[in-house]
């Protein structure tokens, strides 16, 4: 067995992830794994266990965690103001950085209520007339940006800062953003899951006490859940770009950062220039009802794929019937396996079924670590979990997803524009993949939708479900083995989109412009300067499959 360590290619995936490129019910699955991974977080809340679980060998200890207070600031002559600040990174040598927060309403109408305070780096470009901005959005919902957002400057701002500025904020109830809607009541319930593996009754009454208690604490600091939605982000992204002096700007939306992108682009045209999808969420799909199918196709994908490679074939033949064979086996009699963390304190993980399909579908998300999935099964088949572990440890990295606006923005745009039967009939549909899409959403379509309804969040509005139509000029980017936001979604949305163009990116994974497929970002840079111009995308007739690693 080599030795597998983090490539400097792989250290940027983890800085792109902390920028958020993790996605709805792809975000709720790594909010699991991070919690069940992470050495750090709350000390476990004690809870009463239920009939039939198992007594744990000694008394938690009680909890040391104390919430620090961050009440939503009431005084509305913060609105529509940028007050400088100090930027929470160290700045790179040449780089002209203001960082600093700008006031925006907690809900609109004629008299606001409440302000939040936006978190805001602002990266000069260094032009003499600079053109109009580049405003990142990120992914999640529920990722920070602005303490991550020097990881990118050398792979993707730094040429862009030759012709514009670009703006980079932490979206409402995230990051360094006030409120920041953060729940450690869920990282302590899944902490306890890891050591004592709790029914699914049981943990779904877990999470319903997690949810009611982080709720309370919110709503009595006078946070309104029902406020953070993409409808409010996206005014949001319109009054920042209005606070800061610009009329107009470029959208770089990644992962949910592009469905908050068309949402922008529908509500608030006027100040949109141009946008970039890069792994394009719709507004018409029901991404939950969707899991079960996204991961038959990844499935399907990755034994195509190595099948059609002649190194991956000879290496791993039947790589189907292994992975079937694997997962049958981790559901009879689950292998307690230790994360590699480099650099921290490992977690005793006891892997089934679902543990080895979410591997596979988190390593999708880089292409890097899609070259060593067919290994990686071949492996755990033959009881080798080193592999394992090491991707375990790197998809459980600290992410800083913020709970609680993952789950108001879910919740009213995705959990409630569906029904509990529907959910589980969609999921159902592809029974092989049935138990991971469960996993993924707190183990039961019921539970899903009481932990909604307990978080308060805002109704559905009919419009989170409708297409956006627009002339905008639009890039979409999609790569092919995306296991979150597949290709099928960027041709759905561009079919909408009078002026757009749609890339896939062959053997690719999630979010591909910002610094994973060298092509899609020189073509998102040669955009961005002219979205009118004709591109040059014959790179990508050049892109291959994945190079899968094999002994």
């Amino acid at each position: 067995m080599p030795h597998f360590k983090l490539t400097r290619v792989q250290v940027i995936m983890l800085a792109a992830l902390a920028l958020g490129n993790l996605l709805l019910v792809g975000g709720m699955s790594a909010v699991v794994i991070h919690d069940l991974l992470s050495p750090s977080g709350p000390t476990p809340i004690p809870l009463t266990l239920a009939r039939g679980d198992a007594a744990p060998p000694t008394p938690l200890p009680l909890p040391t965690w104390t919430p620090v207070p961050t009440p939503t600031p009431q005084g509305l002559e913060l609105l529509y103001v940028f007050t400088p600040g100090v930027c929470p990174f160290e700045i790179p040598d040449g780089a002209m950085i203001e960082c600093g927060v700008v006031g925006v309403p907690e809900t609109r109408g004629e008299v606001p209520a409440g302000v939040v305070q936006l978190a805001v780096a602002r990266y000069r470009s260094t032009a003499s007339d600079p053109g109009d901005p580049l405003v990142y959005l990120t992914g999640g919902p529920g990722g920070d940006a602005v303490a991550a957002s020097v990881n990118l400057y050398d792979v993707f701002m730094y040429p862009i800062l030759a012709e514009r500025d670009i703006i980079i904020f932490d979206q409402r109830g995230t990051g360094r953003s006030k409120p920041f809607l953060e729940c450690p009541e869920f990282h302590s319930v899944t902490e306890m899951d890891l050591q004592w593996n709790y029914s699914v009754e049981r943990l779904a009454a877990a999470y319903m006490d997690a949810a009611t208690r982080c709720r309370t604490r919110w709503e009595i600091r006078g946070v309104n859940l029902a406020a953070y939605t993409s409808a409010e982000n996206a005014a949001d992204v319109k009054d920042l770009i209005t606070t800061l002096g610009y009329e107009r700007a470029t959208l770089y939306g990644a992962s949910y950062g592009s469905r908050l992108a068309l949402t922008v682009m529908r509500d608030y045209p006027a100040v949109v220039r141009s946008a970039i999808l890069d792994g394009v969420v719709p507004l018409e799909v029901h991404l939950f009802n969707d899991q079960s199918a996204r991961m038959d196709r990844l499935l399907r994908q990755l034994f195509v794929g190595c099948a059609a490679n002649a190194a991956c074939r000879t290496a791993y033949p039947n790589l189907e019937s292994v992975y079937q064979s694997a997962i049958a086996r981790h559901d009879a009699q689950p292998a307690t396996v230790w994360s590699k963390r480099i650099g921290h304190k490992s977690y005793r993980v006891l892997v089934n079924g679902d543990w080895i399909t979410g591997a596979i579908f988190f390593g999708a998300y880089d292409t890097e670590l899609i070259r060593y999935l067919p290994m990686m099964l071949h492996d755990v088949s033959r009881g080798d979990y080193e592999l394992l572990a090491w991707m375990l440890g790197n998809v459980g990295q600290k992410t800083d997803l913020s709970t609680g606006m993952y789950l108001s923005v879910n919740c009213h745009e995705e959990v409630f524009a569906t029904t509990p039967a529907q959910l589980a009939a969609d999921l159902a549909a592809y029974p092989h993949t049935e138990s991971f899409a469960n996993w993924s959403i707190y183990g039961t379509s019921e539970t899903l939708f009481v932990l909604c309804e307990t978080w308060h969040a805002a109704p559905f509005d009919p419009r989170e479900a409708e297409p956006v139509l627009s002339d905008i000029p639009t890039l979409l980017l999609s790569g092919e083995y995306d296991p979150i936001t597949p290709p099928a979604y960027g041709r759905m949305v561009a079919a909408n989109l009078s002026a757009s163009q749609h890339y896939e990116f062959p053997g690719q994974g999630h979010v591909v412009g910002l610094w994973q497929s060298s092509c899609a970002v020189r073509i998102a840079r040669d955009f961005i300067s002219d979205p009118y111009a004709a591109l040059d995308t014959a790179c990508i007739q050049r892109t291959t499959g994945p190079d899968f690693i094999t002994r």
